[in-house]
């Protein structure tokens, strides 16, 4: 039997397709796998530890690689613009038995803040919906070409990333698949989401801790005074450095600016405080 199996492997480094070659022959060599792997107990799995292209899953294609031990499958998922693929895309893999699922969200490029959210929820939605694991690693994007992390896609602000990295964070990079967890820490719909990426950072990470002593509700009726054009010249404002605000901007905004100098301390007995905060936090 070995022989056999060796003399197929030999013919398939001359084939035109050597995969093409190795599956016409399963018939064959399936058996012979399967009388000499190890039937010892093992966690063995593949990760390919990058996306796979939607835009190439099908039943096919999928079918094959739901052969392998794959675990995580990493779906690629960098514009919402590929919704309907990427849907497509899971569906599919839970079709042929993959529960477990990754993928790198990319942001800050040529998206909008409101595109990172959504596609987000729908990871969430997918969980909830087929009972899986997809877990999200939102990765922001910054030119090669530079050697610095300050660029800022067109439809960002500083500020905006400066929340979700206050909220990232919390979850240590990742967005898990917990339904509680995420409206929680990325707010219930859009309109609460900007509000969240609007928050002084320390309110967001300490979220628990500010909301308990009535600091974020101050922040919340001081921000919600604002008409559109006044918000968006604030994030504008906190987007620079604390030592960039000019005058006529404090007395324009001095009821709301000072929550955004709010830093949460940690000496002495408040380490202990943080750590439980960060807990309650997670535990959402």
């Amino acid at each position: 039997m070995l022989d056999t199996f060796l003399e197929i492997c030999v013919e398939a480094e001359e084939a035109e397709s050597y995969s093409d070659f190795l599956l016409s022959h399963d018939d064959v060599l399936s058996p012979i796998i399967e009388k000499y792997r190890s039937k010892a107990k093992r966690a063995r799995y593949i990760d390919f530890n990058q996306g796979v292209d939607g835009r190439k899953i099908n039943d096919d294609t999928m079918s094959q690689l739901a052969r392998l031990a794959i675990r995580p499958l990493r779906i690629a998922f960098d514009d919402i613009k590929l919704k309907e693929t990427y849907v497509k895309a899971v569906r599919l893999a839970y079709k042929y038995g993959v529960k477990e699922m990754s993928n790198y969200i990319l942001f800050n490029f040529t998206d909008k803040p409101e595109d990172l959210y959504e596609r987000l929820r729908i990871n969430i939605e997918l969980n909830r919906e087929l009972q899986i694991h997809i877990f999200s690693f939102p990765m922001r994007y910054a030119p090669i070409s530079e050697t610095d992390r300050s660029y800022v896609g067109k439809h960002w602000k500083v500020k905006y990333l400066r929340a979700i990295s206050a909220i990232l964070h919390v979850t240590k990079g990742v967005v898990a698949g917990g339904v509680d967890f995420f409206y929680r820490a990325f707010g219930k719909d859009l309109e609460e989401y900007k509000e969240i990426l609007a928050m002084p950072r320390d309110l967001i990470i300490f979220r628990n801790h500010y909301e308990e002593n009535g600091i974020t509700q101050a922040w919340r009726s001081a921000y919600q005074k604002l008409n559109e054009e006044e918000k968006e010249e604030l994030m504008d404002i906190v987007s620079m450095p604390l030592v960039d605000f000019s005058e006529n901007k404090l007395n324009k905004f001095k009821d709301i600016l000072p929550y955004y100098r709010i830093r949460h301390r940690l000496e002495g007995t408040e380490r202990a405080e943080k750590q439980l905060i960060l807990e309650e936090f997670m535990d959402y």
